[in-house]
């Protein structure tokens, strides 16, 4: 609550932690999972959510938003292997020019 009232609706993410209950929660309320940032396993976590949400009879697969302390090409691949949609990186607590400068670093070491 509250519901959205446009439809279609807007995707719902729920953030939180691999548990089966926030698992079961997903499947039957939401479109997908943010991580937490101290997620450990996400590969496997990730096939767990899928077989849950397979179980319970969803079409397709959820969207997964995996958050990510620092960009690692090798991780990122794995992820997106398993099932991982999209890869969330924070932001430096600093000058407009200095985060600027960063995201352009980070932008330089993407897949395109």
């Amino acid at each position: 609550w509250p519901k959205p009232v446009q439809q279609p609706r807007p995707p719902i993410f729920l953030g939180a932690g691999s548990t089966d209950r926030n698992f079961d929660w997903i499947v039957r309320h939401a479109d997908g999972w943010i991580t937490t940032p101290t997620e450990d396993n996400v590969v496997d976590n990730v096939a767990r959510l899928h077989k849950a949400w397979a179980d319970a009879g969803r079409s397709g697969t959820p969207d997964v938003l995996a958050l990510a302390g620092r960009y690692d090409a090798e991780q990122s691949r794995l992820w997106a292997d398993a099932g991982v949609t999209e890869v969330i990186f924070g932001l430096p607590d600093r000058s407009e020019e200095d985060v600027v400068a960063y995201i352009d670093r980070l932008a330089s070491k993407l897949d395109h």
